[in-house]
């Protein structure tokens, strides 16, 4: 009977609104654990691109110091060449390789420095990220555990009204039951009202006469045209309490 599953339909619902406010009794907690963990994958990658940099800088320092240590040892080479030279052509071209070793020298030496700094910069940058890693991974236990009691507490009771929910739907028939679920997600959790006072409960919007006697004799689903949401007739005094 057509009164049977509207009956059912606002004891489902009942039993959707306790869920909804056992959600909402756990406030934006879900949300800032989920933006910790954000945050907290965000300064992890950012820490471990810097150490990546790092690693790189430091390769590439170590390269270059034993690119200048050949050129001093190549320096020194011809500077004990110069002793032993005979023509000016060979003093010329020996006095070219020296001043060639000492401006690699000189330059790779300033590159050295500069790739020291920026290694120290990078590993200041390390060092904060790991600070503020640590605090993430601190505040997202204390408010895991916090969720964790939460849900604890609620735990049998969700269950209890998740069962219950189940079997009321089962007795639904699968399009009704997906009507119902699309109206109260559009619906802020309202898909079943009753006729208050010749008017939708859900919305306001007044219902003809002759579609009230309709509703009220019970013989098939009706909608608010305007709303969508599903309309129940229930005596004056009942109205109030649903």
């Amino acid at each position: 009977m057509i009164a049977d599953v509207l009956q059912t339909l606002l004891a489902l619902q009942q039993i959707d609104r306790q869920l909804l406010a056992l959600e909402k009794a756990k406030g934006d907690l879900p949300q800032r654990l989920s933006e910790l963990k954000q945050n907290l994958e965000q300064a992890t990658r950012k820490r471990d691109d810097a150490r990546e940099r790092h690693g790189q800088l430091e390769r590439s320092r170590r390269a270059l110091e034993g690119e200048v240590a050949l050129a001093r040892e190549r320096k020194k080479k011809y500077e004990t060449q110069l002793y032993s030279v005979k023509t000016n052509k060979e003093y010329d071209a020996i006095t070219l390789e020296i001043e060639t070793a000492e401006q690699q020298v000189d330059q790779g030496e300033t590159r050295i420095l500069t790739m020291l700094e920026e290694e120290r910069k990078l590993q200041e940058e390390i060092g904060m990220h790991d600070t503020t890693i640590a605090q993430l991974q601190q505040q997202t236990q204390q408010q895991e555990a916090e969720l964790a009691v939460l849900l604890e507490e609620t735990r049998s009771q969700v269950e209890d009204l998740g069962e219950r929910r189940s079997e009321l739907a089962r007795t639904l028939k699968p399009n009704l039951l997906r009507t119902y679920d699309r109206i109260q997600r559009s619906r802020e959790g309202t898909a079943v009202v009753v006729l208050a006072r010749g008017s939708c409960d859900g919305c306001g919007t007044r219902i003809p006469p002759q579609r009230m006697m309709e509703i009220r004799e019970n013989r098939e689903i009706y909608y608010c045209e305007n709303c969508g949401r599903i309309l129940v007739w229930l005596e004056e005094e009942h109205a109030v309490t649903v």
